[in-house]
């Protein structure tokens, strides 16, 4: 069956994403050349999208509400028989073959093993998205393209936790994947997009620390050996403890709109360098550490940002920084 992947097209620089509003044609029915067939929504307008042949609709491989990257592919059309067509449309074959698209990506056995790097790392291969995962787990390309090879088939955001392509210390947090409800998910998006064009602002609260303050004395009571936490440490060590009763505190929203609800919460905490430079610290596994681990796993990894470490590069599902300190 001669068959064309229906594709998210690229319509404006800048653009990463789009969301599907409706599908204008089911599986089944005839479409023409240049027919509207879904209709999708980006941050700049809502627009219908055009069939690239004549053929009889295959299937749609997403659903209506999904946000899907740019260049994905969502849908196939059949092209078998277009001069014999349900709605008496005739095709000339010959003119298909600029818009075959799928025709035109290599199979695995295609692909040369010394020259597979810039063919397996395409869209085709590997999402946009996926890629930048892949970046931030510090997977080299060599890694994916065995991946690649190994799976023979597109890889996604589970694949990349394979244990015999990432290492031990390259491997993710334990998370538990879930799903916006469709609302959610809409709304996201619109917020996001809307965060472009809108001026931002600062909202100030003042905040009681007595209780802070007394829990500090207490401390230097009990262990007067030990130095008394900052108060802002003490802070953040609360929040860390607030996050095993409220698991939004170590969730995060991937790009592809999954919820990643991680078994632990990964703190930063901002500190202070020369030229008014910040630089994130990271504490580990934060919320469940007892306060003297805390503040101590906290001063080292403060002394390491200070010294101009970057600790960013693993995930962190909560950042606090202190405006003040005494």
């Amino acid at each position: 069956m001669a068959t064309i992947d229906i594709r998210i097209p690229q319509l404006g620089e800048g653009l990463q994403e789009a969301r599907i509003i409706r599908f204008l044609k089911m599986p089944g029915e005839s479409v023409l050349a240049d027919e509207p067939i879904f209709e999708m929504e980006t941050d700049k307008a809502v627009m219908e999208i055009e069939a690239p042949s004549a053929g009889i609709m295959d299937s749609w491989l997403v659903n209506e509400d999904d946000i899907v990257a740019i260049g994905s592919i969502i849908g196939r059309l059949n092209t078998d028989n277009l001069v014999a067509m349900p709605n008496g449309v005739s095709e000339r074959p010959e003119l298909l073959k600029d818009t075959q698209i799928s025709s035109e990506i290599p199979t695995i056995r295609d692909i040369p093993v010394k020259s597979d790097s810039s063919l397996l790392l395409r869209n085709e291969w590997i999402s946009p998205r996926v890629r930048a995962e892949a970046v931030n787990l510090k997977i080299p390309d060599e890694h994916l393209i065995k991946l690649i090879r190994k799976l023979g088939r597109p890889i996604d955001s589970h694949d990349l936790n394979m244990s015999d392509i990432v290492s031990a210390d390259q491997q993710s947090p334990v998370f538990t994947i879930k799903q916006l409800p469709t609302a959610q998910r809409t709304l996201v998006y619109r917020l996001e997009r809307g965060i472009q064009k809108t001026i931002s602002g600062v909202v100030q609260t003042n905040i009681n620390w007595d209780a802070l303050e007394e829990a500090r004395a207490i401390y230097r009571r009990k262990f007067p050996q030990r130095h008394s936490p900052p108060r802002f440490t003490l802070f953040a060590w609360c929040m860390a403890r607030a996050s095993l009763k409220h698991p939004a505190f170590r969730s995060e929203i991937m790009e592809n709109y999954e919820v990643h609800e991680y078994d632990h919460l990964y703190l930063g905490i901002a500190v202070a360098r020369p030229g008014d430079e910040l630089l994130m610290s990271r504490l580990s596994e934060a919320d469940g550490l007892d306060l003297h681990s805390f503040l101590d796993q906290a001063e080292d990894a403060m002394r390491r940002a200070k010294r101009g470490e970057d600790q960013t590069k693993s995930p962190m599902q909560m950042s606090l920084t202190g405006m003040a300190e005494t």
